[in-house]
């Protein structure tokens, strides 16, 4: 029997669906990595101790926000909403974390309380909504706490698959959650094995093939870290471009640091080519450099051996394709005939992998003569120079709860400054009681800073008149990913003045003072 085109189509159909259900079903943590079994069991949040989203270190900081969160309660309240409170707060261990937070959609903000099914919700809500106000800052929320249909239709999630607690209770999002099938030939479906954590928008991960089975991951504000083959991670950056690269703290911003390719003979020659985002007069740039690796360090470019590639490109805010020109250098050994120039097979298969990644058209030309010096008033032609006013429209212009920036007065800090906090929806200061170098361990951390040099106190870098006090009695472990994650008290909550506004000194490589 013959079978019609309309049935192989539905055939499709049903693979496609199945496809796209086994898909968006995958666990995931906040982070966006996989869930793991954590080195040691949990002692708060017990659950997920075999397979979740935290080890002993977030288990303990969510422990501690608990018995922060429960000082508040009476007597009544404690017996009524405290098993309610561990169970909303453990969430975040949950393997379907990033389902539960609505976190995957970047054009959303990210929740502060977990998705509730309809019925549980109405039960927290009778029992226990007072709990919300110390328990989150979304602002919206807290003013729907006494209209229960629209403060359980705010926390409810488009998919109800993953609303807690029905969640716990799904056998097709639970069965088999967290085993490995394998035989004696390896794995029989997709293995995870985390190499690397503790880094700031990763964008790429290379090794140099040069016998040493090192790997080289890069981060997108402009760092590259050595790891050595038995996965410890150099302190010393490889490579550290952070003053040059143009980035922003913007969510969704995917200017930065943007590739490394290593010389098909580095081996020998120590050649490292890498491109990134620049400003040029107000102009965004691409530019693609060649470095050498450090004659006395081999994990260590140097610096001052940038020689660029000169390929300029200029990036329109909406138009993919991109015509680039690019100026081969002297000594990248051209060879000119008929006034064209080539250039090596290895240039070659860096500029297609350019062209491959990102649709650019591209043309290749030799240098051309030097000009001769302008005219008074510019070059003949030349539009004038006008200072564009906007970013390209995919740059999201709102920060993310929790960003951090440093003043120096009234002007931006780059690696010191006043610590500023972005909490909803507006910039404010930070107190310096209890302020520590943990705290500004954290802060830099967020800045893409590896060290902290010292923690300052009493406004050294100016005060923030012109801001509310945010946060005060910030206490802070050192491993939290952000100030917001700390101790703290609540929001707006000080009692100090903006002579004890907080700030930090940060630095890229470890210094003794």
């Amino acid at each position: 029997m013959t079978r019609g085109p309309g049935r192989r189509s539905w055939a499709l159909v049903a693979l496609l669906a199945l496809f796209t259900e086994l898909a968006s079903s995958h666990p995931q943590c906040l982070d966006f990595k996989p869930p793991f079994k954590p080195p040691r069991p949990l002692t708060f949040c017990v659950q997920y101790s075999n397979f979740g989203c935290c080890d002993a270190g977030r288990d303990a900081a969510l422990l501690e926000r608990y018995y922060r969160i429960s000082e508040h309660f009476g007597q009544a309240t404690y017996t009524a909403c405290a098993s309610h409170l561990q169970s909303l707060l453990c969430q975040e261990c949950s393997p379907y974390a990033a389902h539960l937070y609505d976190a995957e959609d970047p054009s959303t903000p990210e929740r502060t309380v977990p998705g509730l099914c309809q019925d549980y919700c109405i039960q927290v809500w009778q029992d226990c909504r007072s709990m919300f106000r110390y328990l989150t800052p979304d602002k919206e929320l807290l003013a729907l706490e006494n209209n229960r249909v629209k403060f359980c239709r705010y926390l409810s999630l488009d998919d109800t698959d993953y609303c807690f607690p029905h969640l716990l209770s799904n056998e097709r999002l639970n069965q088999d959650l967290g085993l490995v099938t394998a035989d004696k030939e390896g794995c029989l479906q997709l293995c995870l094995v985390e190499i690397a954590n503790g880094l700031r928008n990763p964008v790429a991960m290379v090794h140099a093939s040069d016998g040493t089975h090192r790997f080289f991951i890069a981060e997108q504000i402009g760092l590259v870290w050595t790891y050595l083959p038995d996965l410890s991670r150099l302190e010393k950056p490889f490579l550290n471009i952070s003053e040059a690269v143009l980035t922003s703290p913007w969510e969704g911003d995917e200017r930065g640091f943007l590739g490394i390719a290593f010389h098909p003979k580095f081996k020998f020659n120590g050649k490292v080519y890498v491109y990134y985002s620049i400003e040029v007069q107000y102009e965004e740039r691409i530019r693609i450099s060649e470095f050498r690796i450090s004659p006395g360090d081999m994990n260590s470019v140097d610096h001052g051996s940038e020689s660029p590639v000169q390929l300029i490109v200029k990036m329109p805010s909406q138009n993919p394709k991109i015509k680039a020109t690019t100026r081969v250098p002297a000594r990248s050994k051209v060879t000119t005939e008929s006034s064209q120039a080539t250039t090596p097979d290895w240039m070659e298969q860096l500029l297609t992998l350019l062209r491959n990644q990102n649709g650019w058209q591209m043309t290749t030309i030799a240098p051309k003569p030097k000009p001769s010096k302008p005219r008074k008033g510019g070059r003949p032609g030349r539009r004038p120079y006008r200072r564009r006013k906007n970013r390209p429209s995919s740059v999201s212009r709102q920060p993310q709860n929790g960003a951090v920036r440093l003043m120096n007065g009234s002007t931006r800090g780059r690696d010191q400054g006043r610590v500023e906090i972005f909490i909803n929806g507006e910039w404010g200061t930070v107190c310096d009681d209890l302020w520590t170098s943990k705290a500004a361990a954290v802060v830099c951390r967020q800045l893409g800073y590896a060290f902290v040099i010292r923690a300052t106190k009493k406004a050294e870098f100016g005060e923030g008149h012109s801001l509310s006090i945010l946060l005060d009695d910030v206490q802070c472990i050192g491993h939290e990913k952000t100030l917001l994650e700390c101790s703290h008290s609540e929001i707006r909550k000080h009692n100090c003045s903006h002579k004890e506004d907080a700030g930090v000194i940060c630095s890229h490589e470890e210094v003794f003072e």
